[in-house]
């Protein structure tokens, strides 16, 4: 037997105690076990394949990775969402050899496979010395300036998005003395009719991070946007928030869906302590998958939330029921609470990512016949609108958002036509006046019919 065999096996029996240890633990039906192993088998011809072959779990990286998930997208056959889901499988064999210490770390744990987001996402950028410079400035970014890799993630895609710019513009391998002042006003007019006005400022932020990053190395003179203004007026937007007659429907139609499983009742039981404490606490939905037992005080009834920037905050779950909830899905959650531990797992028992909770929130959307967009944002939204309505201070309101500017949370600062009538109504000064009309007009010489 030859030491390549031999590995073969200890990678093949890698998989093979998976599926049988661990599977039955989270717990998975028999068709999604069948799955898992088609999933495994396809990524063992793949390793199979390589040069040299990856034929043990310690010669798992997330290099590795990265080439099946190309050669997946190379694939015509393969849709998004397929790849998702062989992921979704890596990522539970990935999470079980790491606790096992098979392998040092867990590869997958922040990787995102599919087609990277943003405009021209298909395409990478050649390898250029402007390249090089922007692979230097996100190793910085990641190790200095210690950014999350949601940022991270943002920053390399704007920085591939300019450079395939760059090259567009007959720019045959870009070099860093390539960027300026005309080269940004360029780059304004190429994405004012295609993007958003908050992308384009995104973009332009990440440009300007790296610019200053390499002013500060001394590998440019004079940074490009000293002589640069960026000026784009967002049109004013109302949040888009529910009513609460439409948020109660919401809530309604998670409570009388009927399980038709074992398995799909525990994911109800889900669903409802995801749209509970989305619209008790505001949390972004980020903020509710980044979630870990460490966070949760079941005493208390707190969370500490993650938020952007690297800001952290403490909010208290209000009212029994979204407390009942969280614990009742707790109770019947798979898998051990470790303190680092996500809270909320997909139906695989990896951990849950936003997009799947998009998907059961539009799921109840339909069921509960709302004819308008909802999101896990709009829970939010409407989570500050009528906190503000009820007439809780803007202060707390930003305090529990945690937004970094009061001038954020001022986009709240909206009522509904009933809301204003009402105020109007009840507390307007001349309500408290003495001077009735009826006096007037009985005395009143004029005929009012004339």
């Amino acid at each position: 037997m030859t030491i390549y065999s031999a590995l073969s096996e200890s990678l093949d029996q890698a998989c093979q105690d998976f599926i049988r240890q661990e599977c039955p633990k989270l717990p998975l039906s028999p068709s999604t076990v069948t799955k898992y192993r088609y999933n495994l088998t396809g990524f063992l011809t793949f390793c199979r394949k390589q040069a040299p072959p990856v034929l043990a779990p310690e010669q798992l990286s997330r290099g590795l990775f990265e080439k099946y998930n190309d050669h997946l997208l190379d694939q015509a056959r393969e849709q998004k969402d397929t790849i998702k889901k062989r992921f979704t499988t890596l990522r539970a064999l990935c999470r079980f050899l790491h606790q096992e210490g098979r392998i040092p770390e867990d590869c997958l744990r922040d990787f995102h496979p599919g087609p990277p987001p943003g405009p021209q996402a298909w395409q990478e950028p050649l390898p250029s010395p402007y390249w090089h410079h922007c692979q230097e400035f996100l190793r910085y970014c990641r190790s200095n300036r210690r950014l999350s890799h949601h940022t991270l993630r943002a920053y390399r895609n704007d920085l591939r998005c300019f450079s395939l710019y760059l090259e567009a513009s007959g720019i045959q391998s870009p070099d860093i003395s390539d960027i300026r002042k005309e080269t940004l006003e360029g780059y304004l007019d190429h994405g004012v009719d295609r993007l958003k006005r908050k992308t384009i400022r995104r973009h332009f932020a990440c440009l300007m991070a790296f610019t200053s990053y390499l002013e500060y190395e001394e590998l440019l003179e004079q940074n490009p946007f000293d002589r640069f203004r960026l000026r784009l007026r967002d049109p004013q937007r109302r949040p888009v928030s529910l009513s609460l007659p439409e948020m109660e429907l919401l809530l309604q139609a998670a409570y009388n869906r009927k399980g038709r499983s074992p398995i799909e009742e525990k994911g109800i039981i889900r669903d409802i302590a995801i749209m509970e404490l989305l619209f008790a606490c505001g949390i972004r939905v980020s903020e509710l998958c980044g979630l870990t037992f460490r966070d949760y005080d079941r005493e208390e009834h707190s969370l500490l939330i993650h938020g952007k920037g690297s800001r952290d905050r403490i909010l208290f779950i209000p009212g029994e029921e979204p407390r009942q909830a969280l614990n009742r899905y707790l109770d019947i959650r798979p898998g051990p609470h470790n303190p680092e531990d996500f809270i909320f797992l997909n139906k695989y028992g990896a951990p849950l990512e936003p997009h799947g909770v998009r998907n059961s929130v539009r799921y109840y959307v339909e069921q509960a016949a709302l004819r308008r967009h909802v999101s896990p944002h709009t829970f939010r939204h409407t989570f500050a609108s009528l906190l503000l309505e009820e007439g809780a201070d803007i202060k707390y309101i930003q305090e529990f958002l945690g937004h970094s500017s009061i001038l954020t949370t001022q986009i709240y600062l909206h009522t509904s036509d009933e809301k204003k009538r009402e105020i109007l109504k009840t507390r307007h000064p001349r309500n408290r006046m003495d001077v009735p009309i009826i006096n007037f007009l009985t005395h009143c010489k004029i005929k009012l019919n004339q």
